[in-house]
């Protein structure tokens, strides 16, 4: 009898301790989960990656369409989008947008006023096909990728620009591509630089408008 008695006790013991450690380790991972389910939170000196979207620009009849690049025309994409890089101080803004030029850190004030030359038009990409597309023959294609929206200073004047990727996709006589800053208003290139080019491609025509 006392054996048994014994062996009742020591497995009710056995039996709590392992209660015990289910529910410790169930209490860990209630605690644990909400660690797992939040977002990263980048410091503001930092510009977290972003969602790449690239859209392609067709001219038709005398319309620009303007549809999401497909995975066909993507791979026929030679420059593409930079990786965002870590900053040491926050850049400065205005109007929700990068500012570079002169005098950055008085026209970050958005109380000082700053006159501009121009006005964002929600249609600029169409414009900026136009631009792109007017000399080209049919069949060629742009895929855009949009990397920034700029404000930009000088004189005391400001006029806003977009930070592109351009790549042209050409089937006959291949394929080029550059950066470049478009006007927001008229869709128009103010400058172009890291271009790339196959050996069959052939001049692009365009007009380029300096400040």
């Amino acid at each position: 009898m006392k054996t048994k008695t014994k062996t009742s006790k020591a497995f009710k013991v056995k039996l709590g301790f392992t209660a015990v450690a289910a529910i410790g380790f169930i209490a860990g991972v209630l605690h644990f989960r909400p660690m797992i389910s939040e977002p990263l939170n980048f410091p503001p000196e930092v510009t977290p990656p972003k969602t790449v979207v690239y859209e392609t620009l067709e001219k038709n009849d005398k319309k620009i369409d303007l549809h999401q690049s497909t995975t066909a025309e993507l791979k026929n994409i030679s420059l593409r989008l930079k990786v965002p890089e870590v900053k040491k101080t926050t850049p400065l803004k205005r109007a929700d947008r990068l500012l570079r030029g002169e005098d950055l850190e008085r026209f970050a004030d958005e109380k000082i006023y700053l006159p501009t030359v121009n006005t964002p038009a929600k249609n600029w990409k169409e414009r900026l096909g136009h631009e792109l597309l007017r000399f080209q023959p049919e069949g060629v294609k742009v895929a855009l990728a949009h990397e920034q929206s700029y404000l930009s200073i000088s004189g005391g004047k400001g006029r806003y620009m977009e930070l592109i990727v351009v790549n042209y996709l050409n089937p006959v006589n291949g394929n080029t591509a550059f950066r470049a800053f478009a006007d927001s208003e008229t869709g128009q290139l103010i400058d172009t630089w890291d271009q790339t080019h196959s050996e069959r491609v052939t001049p692009i025509k365009f007009t380029q408008h300096k400040e």
